[in-house]
């Protein structure tokens, strides 16, 4: 994995990073990434990943660990009084992990 900010922020076809990239392919881990340049994208490419595991107990401990530190990043932000990062990180969880649920009477 590279190291340098190239890595992480520069786009490959003007929407995806090599880190995104390598998210989604299963070849790094959100933990990977440092939490600088942890955002909404980079944890849907890593859920995204997480769906194709068909092992159930892998696949589920996959977005256990997915949401735990997208939970400890938002409380990270908080902390840090960043509100662009926390409404971003609030996206990521709001779109992949909160479900609504509804009653039909």
């Amino acid at each position: 994995m590279a190291s340098s900010n190239v890595y992480y922020e520069k786009t490959l076809d003007g929407f995806e990073t090599q880190c995104m990239r390598d998210l989604l392919e299963g070849k790094i881990r959100i933990a990977d990434v440092p939490y600088k340049y942890r955002n909404h994208l980079t944890y849907i490419e890593a859920h995204k990943f997480a769906r194709t595991i068909s092992n159930d107990k892998q696949r589920h401990d996959a977005y256990w660990k997915i949401a735990s530190l997208l939970e400890k990043d938002v409380i990270q932000s908080e902390k840090e009084h960043d509100d662009e990062k926390t409404k971003d990180l609030m996206f990521a969880y709001e779109h992949l992990f909160y479900f609504k649920a509804r009653i039909f009477i």
